[in-house]
């Protein structure tokens, strides 16, 4: 995840990634499924299936993801010249997910979780009060999106493991951030 000595015992720097790479590679995993289950099907039925009925939305969703993977890559590799570094598509070891992006500037590493949804209200409400314990919850198109920040957890975890080696400045932080791409 960060950078490896050589034998040298020189530091080399990681390679940046492809952005949206494992999203990509799932579409495509999931789109090829489908495909050879449209192929098996008789020649009428398999050219109506594949123009008239669009891919399902859980086939869709993963093409999504990797085009804003890709749009938050795309800034912040532009603030790579002011001397933040970015990382993209980074395996967590020992899991099946991934992070999508590591910005990494003098105050700390930025967890970035880049989530793409198009025209959809993200909205923060605030729960409780006089008599009950005040809470935040996250809601995304009206619907409780609780899981998205319950996903940061393990991506948090994962850098603050990667770094425990380092001697690194006080105070340096490790900031997991949610990333919402053409929300409306």
């Amino acid at each position: 995840m960060f950078p490896a000595t050589n034998e040298e015992n020189t530091i080399t720097p990681p390679q940046p990634g492809t952005a949206g790479g494992a999203a990509g590679r799932e579409f495509q995993r999931r789109k090829d499924k489908r495909d050879a289950e449209t192929d098996a099907l008789p020649y009428g039925l398999r050219k109506l299936a594949r123009t008239v009925c669009k891919d399902p939305q859980h086939i869709r969703a993963w093409q999504s993801g990797e085009r804003g993977e890709i749009a938050v890559a795309k800034v912040l590799d532009a603030l790579a010249a002011d001397s933040i570094p970015a990382l993209h598509d980074r395996r967590i070891p020992k899991r099946r997910s991934n992070i999508d992006h590591l910005a990494i500037g003098p105050a700390g590493v930025y967890v970035i979780d880049a989530k793409r949804y198009v025209r959809q209200r993200v909205e923060v409400r605030r729960f409780g009060g006089l008599f009950s314990p005040r809470r935040s919850e996250l809601f995304v198109g009206g619907r409780r999106k609780a899981g998205l920040l319950n996903g940061l957890e393990p991506q948090e975890a994962a850098v603050l493991e990667a770094l425990s080696e380092l001697e690194l400045p006080t105070g340096y932080i490790v900031q997991p951030v949610l990333c919402f791409i053409n929300a409306g």
